[in-house]
């Protein structure tokens, strides 16, 4: 009966492996800077979907065990979250970057930590970096346009922040 009710399972699994499947291959029509919020939002529900159908894969690969069936191999996994990092890094940077760059020139510049600016600065350079490079090597050009205006912005701030560092040390509260 148990094992009934998880080959059942299997073939729901494998229907809404499917289903994720098409939604990360159309996350390529998303190429509207001013809905980032939304769709960073959107990738964030992928990404947990996808890591709880990785949970749920290791689940059904320890039932079979004990049941004594052969491993069912999910391969297909690896590839959709191979397909979707892309995506996910570069909504997950621009929406980060338009939150984190508008409090940082709203804030109050003796609450601003510095050491926090310069590493998110730093990450989101880097990650912007090879989201570029991706979807120019993917010809996709409006997944491009929207990654090389987000880096752009950050590379623009970037020379400001050795300063920012260097304003904010404690020492330099005292004398200046």
């Amino acid at each position: 009966k148990y094992e009934e009710v998880m080959v059942d399972g299997q073939a729901q699994f494998a229907e809404n492996m499917k289903a994720l499947e098409q939604e990360i291959l159309s996350l390529n029509q998303f190429t509207d800077m001013s809905r980032v919020g939304q769709v960073a939002k959107h990738v964030r529900k992928i990404k947990a979907q996808l890591d709880a159908a990785n949970e749920e894969s290791r689940l059904y690969n320890s039932r079979e065990n004990l049941f004594g069936r052969s491993i069912t191999e999910y391969s297909q996994l690896a590839r959709m979250a191979k397909s979707f990092e892309p995506y996910f890094n570069m909504w997950e940077s621009a929406d980060n970057w338009m939150q984190w760059h508008g409090e940082w020139l709203t804030i109050k510049f003796k609450d601003l930590d510095a050491d926090v600016l310069d590493t998110r600065t730093q990450n989101l350079s880097r990650t912007l970096n090879k989201v570029v490079k991706f979807f120019q090597s993917q010809n996709m050009d409006g997944c491009l346009a929207i990654a090389q205006a987000i880096k752009t912005e950050v590379d623009e701030f970037k020379p400001h922040v050795p300063m920012i560092v260097g304003l904010s040390n404690p020492g330099m509260g005292e004398r200046h």
